[in-house]
């Protein structure tokens, strides 16, 4: 049970990169897409990703605990793994079309595509990363699949990031906004072969044969759980900072270095930079644990993220050799706080004798989906009020000041709040090793009981 084939491993990979190669768009593009092509001004547009991940974000915890009542011949989350990228892919492809409507009807519009587009991907995000704690309890298997899955999230956004732009004008023949919809559907096609690949090759091991918990004792698993709080919060924030750098990410290229054409190049150079961190993570993970990679991740990342503020405009070369160091820092914590996450349904079980899998990670998501709502809503709210004008290449002092400022020091900042919040996490790798044998000695009780009765 504990040796996974590489099969397996590249297989529910595959599922991460089908639901992100649309996230991508979303991550990268839709601010964009709705300021410059929509029609929507820069407040409304950030007020609307953050209502709608604040949606996505509180659905989370119905939708693990959904999946923990789930119980079914293919197990509890592989199922929505394979029914749930239809919708999501609809709904986005339907986000990306601009309709002939009015002002208010457009935006309401845009409020409906969006949210159902983010509530169907919530369930295949959450059912997808709920399955790894039942695939294995290996912590070595664990942080390879978790990395493999990071990395073809990471593909899916290279894919999307150096391609979109080109694809656009190629796909659109003059209309921008046909060049948006028939990109989105025609990785829409894409997404549906991955995600139903992994469906079918992969499988829960770690089953459950007793009946459902309750309500009761699933909200239990949260009460007094620190190391769940912990890192939840921790996630939090440090999705904050990620939601940031999406978000701002293309005005700082095009505004404030005044280098759209190098789009592509940034998103390939610190694409791949995170990648290549993701790939390090699991080596850092086996020799001193997901805590310890966290903090001293964490704690390196501030460094190259706040000196980018004092880098002039005119050097383009060193502020993407620091961007792409950010990146590279930070693709190692996003593998080893997802561990921390697998850590506590493993500590849960041990402590309450439930098996919580999808609300815990239902949490993974909500943290992730909620810091990057903020951070949706506070670019926005920021932009627009620092004086920010679509497709203006002279934009004021003010705004260009908060552009930068948003794309470097403000995320050296939140990462550093993250930092001491992870710090509080109590779980080491001797600690979650001692779990595991306490966990597998209860097995073979219970096994063995079962059998004398």
């Amino acid at each position: 049970m504990e040796n996974i084939k590489a099969r397996e491993k590249w297989f529910y990979g595959m599922g991460s990169l089908g639901k992100d190669l649309i996230q991508g768009m979303f991550m990268t593009y839709l601010m964009v897409f709705y300021t410059d092509v929509f029609g929507i001004g820069a407040a409304a547009a950030g007020i609307l990703l953050m209502v709608a991940r604040i949606w996505d974000a509180l659905l989370n915890p119905i939708i693990g605990i959904t999946i923990d009542r789930t119980r079914t011949k293919w197990g509890k989350s592989r199922p929505y793994v394979l029914l749930m990228p239809f919708p999501f892919l609809v709904f986005a492809v339907l986000t990306f079309t601009v309709p002939d409507l009015g002002v208010t009807a457009k935006l309401v519009y845009a409020y409906v595509t969006y949210i159902l587009a983010g509530t169907f991907f919530t369930f295949y995000d959450v059912a997808l990363w709920s399955m790894l704690p039942s695939i294995t309890t290996n912590l070595k298997e664990r942080s390879t699949m978790i990395a493999l899955a990071r990395i073809f999230t990471m593909v899916g956004i290279l894919v999307v990031s150096t391609l979109a732009l080109p694809m656009i004008n190629s796909l659109g023949g003059g209309s921008t906004s046909r060049g948006y919809t028939l990109l989105v559907l025609i990785l829409a096609v894409i997404s549906i072969i991955f995600s139903t690949s992994a469906f079918f090759n992969t499988k829960e091991k770690v089953t459950e044969t007793a009946k459902p918990p309750k309500f009761k004792e699933q909200v239990r698993v949260l009460a007094n759980n620190k190391p769940l709080q912990i890192v939840i919060c921790g996630v939090i924030i440090n999705s904050f900072n990620m939601g940031i750098n999406n978000a701002v990410g293309i005005y700082h290229l095009t505004y404030y270095l005044k280098a759209a054409s190098l789009i592509p190049v940034y998103m390939l150079l610190t694409t791949v930079a995170s990648m290549i961190g993701m790939a390090l993570a699991g080596t850092f993970v086996k020799k001193i644990g997901n805590r310890k990679t966290t903090i001293f991740t964490l704690a390196l990342s501030v460094i190259p993220t706040a000196l980018m503020f004092f880098i002039p405009a005119q050097n383009i070369t060193l502020m993407f050799i620091l961007m792409a160091l950010s990146s590279l820092i930070g693709g190692i914590p996003a593998v080893s706080t997802t561990g921390m996450i697998a850590e506590t349904v493993d500590y849960t079980e041990l402590k309450t004798g439930i098996r919580a899998d999808g609300l815990i990670f239902s949490f993974n998501s909500f943290s992730i989906q909620f810091g990057m709502a903020l951070a949706s809503g506070a670019a926005g709210v920021i932009l627009q009020f620092a004086g920010y004008v679509p497709n203006d290449m002279n934009q004021g002092p003010t705004a260009l000041l908060w552009i930068n400022l948003l794309r470097t020091i403000i995320p050296a900042i939140v990462c550093a709040v993250s930092l001491i919040i992870i710090r509080l996490y109590p779980i080491n790798k001797k600690d979650h090793e001692e779990i595991t044998i306490n966990l597998k000695a209860r097995q073979v009780e219970n096994n063995t009981n079962a059998v004398n009765l």
